[in-house]
């Protein structure tokens, strides 16, 4: 139910009706309506006196959670009403025992850092009051999480640390961040650090903050951070990370505090937020050899530093998506792309966009290059109309793919043709063994899925299927003025060309998630 004229008392009567509802979104809404529903006398009086305001808040929201048992999803929405959400929070802890997942609200939006409007219940008072929870989105203060430095003494001293960190062990899914949001690589050393002992069981988890550019290269990891035989990640598989700023110092953070053998971590995201920055592929391989999966998101770009040592590294990365990932001011570095060919022998399935990438063929002597003119020349050797400049994207060493989802983000009144060929590549020579090609049909409205049509056979070289296309947005005439005789009338399209040179054609084939008939 998302309504926005539900008072707390609607709620109440609501959960009456029916018991069995196991999830509570409680948006600020309700406050704003429970009050809009007071006397104006009364509002009168609340309005110069916040602590009474509350306070009638809080008991008029009491009987919302007495007796649900049923309720095992509770999540607060506004960071407007922070401060309001907050002090009620702790007036129903005694009322949430029951509960199995708990969100503050704090992913979808920035908090404010500001003592004076108070903070959550501390994590104690979480795990005192909500012993069964297993899913918690929580905004940790600096001063909590710096306890990890009395731990660590307690620790070396051979007493009981756990006296100053007491482990959550039901947690296993957690997102959690610092309010006032920024890091050296010390300050998120310890952030990591206190987590991972904390949280002993986390198997997913995610965080987002800003980290300094300068504070790429830390000094003596060991003296910088705790040793990872002390504090680690040792059962944590998917880690999130949303970063504005150093993308490499944040790597080296969790890389080290997750690098205890036999390592768990098997995905990676990665939220780049700061649309001049990006970050280095390679970073991703050499930090993270165990992660099978990768995704990429957010408006900073994608590179990659390409050395003789470079194809030395080893990787398990079995599929990447880089559908979200658009930098802002600048394209992907192409050198990116084609070490993901090169670098992972093992992927089976990419998605990326095709806008935001630089032409993966510039280098005249690179295989790459060679393989996109073969490809286009016999495209337009055969082709019976005038074609738009198209974007090409030669991926050479993807060669075990399973599948290859391509998305493009075009003006969804405009028609589009992919065509993706695949070109055999020896050291003597080249060989074209098939075309394929699709019709993109515009969408009938924006958001809406495209129609898309196979065009032509594909089993030799010859683009036929054009013929069929059907729609053509006008036929041009190219003519010589000053010879009317040679004149001719040529079909061209009027619409996006997408083209994909590979030396083996995946096993699927998808356009904007749509799967391609083969």
């Amino acid at each position: 139910m998302n309504r926005g004229d539900l008072s707390i008392q609607d709620l109440c009567r609501f959960l009456q009706v029916c018991p069995d509802v196991n999830t509570l979104v409680l948006h600020s809404f309700v406050f704003s309506e429970s009050y809009r529903r007071l006397s104006s006398a009364k509002q009168s009086r609340l309005d110069s006196h916040t602590t009474e305001l509350h306070a009638h808040l809080k008991e008029n929201l009491r009987p919302l959670f007495d007796s649900r048992p049923n309720i095992k999803t509770l999540k607060l929405i506004d960071a407007a009403f922070q401060p309001l959400l907050y002090d009620i929070i702790h007036s129903i802890l005694p009322h949430l025992s029951h509960l199995r997942s708990l969100d503050l609200g704090v992913r979808e939006s920035s908090i404010r850092d500001d003592s004076s409007i108070g903070f959550p219940p501390s994590l104690a008072q979480l795990q005192s009051c909500c012993p069964q929870l297993e899913s918690l989105i929580y905004p940790v203060t600096r001063q909590e999480y710096g306890s990890i430095y009395q731990w660590k003494d307690e620790k070396k001293k051979g007493t009981d640390p756990d006296a100053v960190i007491e482990p959550w062990t039901t947690v296993t899914d957690l997102w959690m961040m610092d309010p006032s949001n920024n890091f050296t690589v010390g300050t998120l050393g310890s952030f990591a650090a206190f987590t991972s002992v904390k949280f002993p069981r986390v198997k997913s988890f995610g965080t987002r903050f800003e980290i300094d550019y300068d504070q790429v290269e830390p000094v003596g990891l060991n003296q910088a951070w705790m040793d990872p035989s002390l504090a680690s990640f040792l059962q944590l598989e998917a880690l999130d990370l949303q970063v504005d700023g150093c993308v490499r110092a944040a790597l080296l953070v969790f890389n080290h505090f997750t690098s205890t053998e036999p390592r768990a971590l098997k995905s990676l995201t990665i939220h780049l937020d700061d649309g001049d920055n990006s970050f280095d592929f390679l970073d991703v391989l050499s930090q993270f050899s165990s992660i099978q999966h990768l995704r990429t998101e957010g408006s900073g770009g994608i590179s990659a530093a390409v050395t003789n040592d470079t194809y030395l590294v080893c990787n398990s990365l079995t599929s990447i998506n880089m559908a979200r990932s658009w930098p802002v001011y600048h394209q992907h570095s192409d050198a990116a792309l084609l070490a993901i060919g090169k670098l992972c022998p093992q992927l089976q399935h990419l998605k990326f966009t095709l806008g935001p990438w630089e032409a993966s063929t510039k280098k005249e002597n690179s295989v790459a290059f060679t393989i996109k003119e073969y490809a286009l020349d016999q495209m337009n050797l055969v082709s019976r109309c005038i074609l738009p400049q198209p974007k090409v994207i030669a991926l050479p060493d993807f060669n075990n793919l399973s599948s290859l989802d391509i998305d493009s983000f075009e003006d969804h009144d405009v028609p589009g043709l992919l065509f993706v060929a695949e070109v055999e590549c020896s050291s003597s020579s080249l060989g074209h063994t098939a075309t394929k090609a699709w019709y993109i049909e515009p969408a009938l409205a924006e958001g809406q899925p495209r129609k898309i049509r196979r065009l032509g056979n594909g089993n030799h070289p010859e683009l036929d299927g054009l013929d069929d296309i059907g729609h053509w947005d006008e036929t041009a005439a190219v003519s010589d003025s000053n010879d009317s005789d040679t004149s001719s009338e040529t079909p061209t399209f009027e619409g996006f060309v997408n083209v994909i040179v590979m030396q083996k054609l995946p096993k699927n084939l998808y356009f904007n998630s749509q799967k391609l008939s083969m």
